[in-house]
């Protein structure tokens, strides 16, 4: 799945009046720290991610640099409905992402759910290029 121009545009729209950030908003602030057995418990379901300091980080492979993009495109949408933005670095056909909960100093448990939807997308897109 590719974003559009429209799905970028109404997205736009929908943060800068407030409209989507305003049921996350509370979701944020209801953020704890997990300790890090929880974390270790909950990383055999997260295939591949790596739990150092205060981060879960992962390294994607892909073919070139436009699916390198194109992934990153995908991300775009869950991360904005969520509130919870990943730190990414691109190095031509490799994407590393980060995540942690800032405002709590560690992991949260929307680092968790990032990380899900984040596989699962990889997943999709790793199908279509096959």
């Amino acid at each position: 799945m590719r974003l559009s121009i429209a799905s970028i545009l109404l997205t736009s729209v929908l943060v800068s009046t407030g409209w989507l950030a305003r049921p996350l908003l509370s979701l944020a602030n209801q953020q704890t720290l997990l300790t890090p057995l929880e974390i270790e418990e909950q990383l055999t379901e997260l295939p591949k991610w790596d739990y150092q300091n205060t981060e879960l980080t992962r390294t994607f492979q892909f073919a070139n640099f436009i699916e390198s993009i194109a992934f990153v495109e995908q991300l775009v949408l869950p991360a904005e409905e969520l509130g919870h933005h990943p730190d990414i670095d691109i190095r031509y056909n490799q994407v590393t992402i980060r995540l942690t909960t800032h405002d709590i100093g560690g992991i949260g448990p929307l680092d968790l759910s990032l990380a899900k939807t984040i596989n699962e997308i990889y997943g999709e897109q790793a199908n279509t290029t096959d």
